[in-house]
């Protein structure tokens, strides 16, 4: 989990607040791991991602009160 995180997400949302992401920025994360990597890379990335706004939202933090992964897709 870790690795795909610090590899993939930290890189692309360095400088950005975890309230700050849309859903379009998750879209334009995925298609860019698919381009890159493969489909299986982005399946795994988009479900670290959906676990870590998860856990977020759970504890309470950061103002987010709903997930932007709420319903997105797997990617294909």
């Amino acid at each position: 989990v870790e690795r795909w995180i610090q590899n993939v997400v930290v890189p692309a949302w360095r400088e950005r607040p975890i309230q700050g992401i849309k859903r379009s920025d998750i879209q334009a994360l995925l298609d860019d791991v698919v381009r890159d990597r493969s489909p299986a890379a982005a399946i795994e990335v988009r479900k670290h991602l959906s676990a870590l706004f998860n856990w977020v939202i759970d504890r309470d933090e950061h103002g987010l009160t709903a997930s932007p992964m709420f319903g997105l897709k797997r990617p294909e």
